[in-house]
């Protein structure tokens, strides 16, 4: 006579036999990395970011794949996406679920220098890790074009971090053609970031990180303030030096960092901006970073290259509270 096994038993005999229970019903892992696009392969399948590598579901020219790609807030593709670009990456299980993809200025080219290039009133400093673009160059490879080879007239977008005058230190520039920028669904408008100075309601002008900008008659969202954190559209006049905007966007903390959400567990590379030694805090990439209670590799000094881990505060989206700090390649 044949005996049934209790049900109980009959489950953990079959949770055995397909290994741990905990392996299998342990939920993957989710952390928002944030930093320069280090790699990207060649069909725009995965990407490297903050020393992770991570898949990449998404179409290279449509609006379509479960990986969701924003340039700037807007909707965009994989073709996109560049080697040296700024982005926040949600990740889950290895598998990038968003990258948005911040650029700092773009527009035509005023001046080239030994060391800088001028756009839309705006100094971009150069060094040895800056990677320039030129509009035939592959997005996934390396490059070794210097910045003789850009010149007045050329259209580019500049990833990097400003510092506290305001100039940017590119980790990209990269030259667009007029075909690039129609398959990223963009045009050749100039597009400035930037605090809000020098606000003259009669006149409708403000001044953005050096640039003048008048926007009469521009769609502005939100309310124009000194202080306020602004993105701004439109057609520089390299004559007058005025950004004549066709869109000023007044950004929220939470849009001017497009990705950082409270609570989050973070990676994030970046440079020192400014840092104050007393409080244990610094900045970068417009974050400040709390590490009074973090385990810190190497000396935090202004300008130095760090990657932090932490936890972004539950109530202010901007401040991370660090649990490692490492500088430079300690």
């Amino acid at each position: 006579m044949k005996h049934a096994l209790p049900a109980t038993l009959v489950l953990s005999l079959l949770l055995a036999a397909c290994g741990s229970t905990s392996g299998s019903l342990t939920p993957a892992s989710s952390q928002t990395l944030s930093g320069t696009i280090t790699s990207l392969s060649s069909d725009r399948s995965a990407l490297t970011v903050a020393g992770t590598t991570v898949k990449l579901t998404a179409s290279l020219h449509a609006l379509s794949g479960a990986t969701a790609i924003r340039k700037n807030g807007t909707a965009s593709t994989a073709h996109a996406l560049s080697v040296g670009q700024n982005v926040t990456v949600q990740e889950t299980g290895g598998v990038a679920t968003e990258v948005d993809v911040n650029v700092e200025l773009r527009g035509q080219i005023s001046s080239v220098g030994a060391t800088s290039l001028v756009v839309a009133g705006q100094t971009v400093n150069v060094d040895a890790g800056t990677r320039i673009e030129l509009a035939s160059d592959d997005d996934t490879a390396a490059t070794a074009h210097v910045l003789a080879d850009l010149t007045a007239g050329t259209f580019v977008e500049i990833s990097g971090q400003r510092d506290t005058s305001g100039a940017i230190l590119a980790s990209n520039i990269e030259a667009k053609s007029a075909e690039e920028l129609h398959q990223d669904g963009e045009n050749e408008d100039s597009e400035v970031k930037g605090e809000v100075t020098n606000l003259d309601a009669t006149a409708h002008l403000f001044t953005a990180n050096g640039t003048t900008v008048s926007y009469d008659p521009a769609t502005v969202a939100g309310t124009l303030a000194p202080g306020v954190a602004v993105e701004v559209e439109g057609q520089f006049d390299a004559a007058t030096a005025v950004l004549r905007a066709s869109k000023v966007r007044v950004e929220s903390d939470q849009e001017e960092h497009e990705g950082i959400r409270a609570g989050a567990v973070v990676t994030v590379e970046a440079r020192v901006e400014s840092m104050d030694s007393a409080s244990q805090t610094f900045t970068a990439r417009g974050l400040t970073v709390g590490y009074a209670r973090a385990t810190v590799k190497g000396q935090v000094t202004l300008r130095a290259e760090v990657k932090v881990k932490g936890t972004v505060d539950a109530a202010t989206p901007t401040l991370i509270h660090a649990s490692t700090v490492v500088v430079g390649d300690d």
